[in-house]
This record gives structure tokens, sequence and C-alpha cells, in this order.
């Protein structure tokens, strides 16, 4: 399913501080509802095999949270949920005791997620910490999305802003073309062009194409 992840010391969740790239560290974030924004921290949580999930960021399904033992970092790992082709470095065991959940790292035994020396605060880098039962800001909520975005999300990256936003309902298991018009408010020179999915099947893509609705050939 598709979660936010609350730090239960502090009304803080697990995020990055923007657009998701190679080796993106996430950090303490304020929760927000506004797109892009909450892009950032809506993550989708798969069960592997043998206890284990995987946790990947929900519009950046080819990326994975790994840990090199320090920062809590997104890798891009192919979109293969099976336990034999994700790296154990992206194996996360979920369990829980009397103060939340606690997100463990497959890898080295003991080792769960925590912000960085137990600091609570906006952008605090989330690391791997010893586990602790008595300790809060190393345990977690997760809270369901059941309705995360769904659609297709233009935004300029220098900004964060959204540029547009529009959605279709797939219907039957032909091929089918979807179209639906974007209207940007300003002119945008560096834009990602993301495409969200609810719930679960499969769902197969030819091509895109953006094109202005005036033009001349």
């Amino acid at each position: 399913g598709v979660y936010r992840i609350k730090n239960n010391a502090a009304n803080y969740y697990l995020g990055t501080a923007g657009s998701i790239a190679e080796r993106t560290y996430t950090q303490l974030v304020f929760k927000t509802s506004a797109d892009p924004a909450q892009l950032y921290q809506l993550w989708k949580i798969t069960y592997l095999d043998t206890g284990y999930y995987s946790i990947r960021p929900l519009y950046k399904p080819d990326m994975a949270l790994f840990t090199n033992l320090d920062h809590a970092t997104l890798y891009t790992t192919g979109t293969s949920d099976s336990i034999d082709n994700l790296s154990a470095t992206a194996h996360w065991l979920i369990n829980s005791d009397s103060l939340g959940y606690t997100i463990q790292y497959r890898a080295s035994s003991g080792l769960v997620m925590a912000p960085n020396d137990d600091v609570l605060s906006n952008g605090v880098p989330v690391m791997v910490d010893t586990y602790s039962s008595t300790n809060a800001a190393r345990h977690w909520t997760l809270e369901r999305v059941s309705n995360p975005p769904i659609g297709v999300l233009v935004y300029d990256t220098s900004t964060g802003k959204e540029m547009g936003f529009g959605s279709v309902v797939v219907e039957g298991n032909e091929w089918k073309k979807y179209g639906m018009e974007l209207i940007a408010e300003e002119n945008v020179n560096q834009a990602d062009f993301v495409v969200s999915l609810d719930g679960e099947g499969v769902i197969c893509f030819d091509q895109f194409s953006m094109m202005p609705k005036e033009v001349v050939l």
C-alpha cells in the first residue's frame, strides 16, 4: 500500500527536500498535502518475503530506500520486488513494540531508521541507528493513504511548483488512447512529467506525448 511514515517523537515525516534523484538523502519534513511536495513524502511499501519489505517513493517506482550504514538514501533499483532481485541493502524488517513501528535494516541486525542523533527538526537527515525500546525517535507510525494522488502532474524541478495536473479513468483491457488538457499558468524551462497510478494491478503504456494545444506545423 501507499503510506506516510511519521516519526513518533514529533510531528515530522520521512521525506526528501525536493525532487528525487539518484542518491537523494531522506530527511524529516513537515506534512503537506500540496502537489508536487506531497509526492516527496508518499511511500509504497511492498512485502517481499521472509518478513522483509521494500520502501519506494510513490512517483519513482524504479527507486528504493537503501542504507550504507549511515544515511537512508534513494537509489535506482529497477521495478522488481522479488527478494532475490532486490539488493539486501534495500530490504527492511518492519516490527512493532509499545512505542510503534521500527524499520530495521536487514543487513545489520539491530540498526533501525532514526533521525540523525535523535534531533527532531525539519530537514534533519534520516539515518540508521541502534534500536532502543524506550526511544520514540526511533519509532514510526505508518499512515495508510487511502486516496493517493492519481493522474499526470507536470512540475517545475527548479522550484517544486506544480505547473499542471490532469487525470483520466482507465477502462477495459484493450489498447486505447487517452488524452487530457494540462494548463500551465506560466513558462517553465525545467520540468518533470509524472504519472501516478492508484490501486493494484498491471497497466501497459505504449508512449506519451505532450504538444501545445495551438500548434502551427
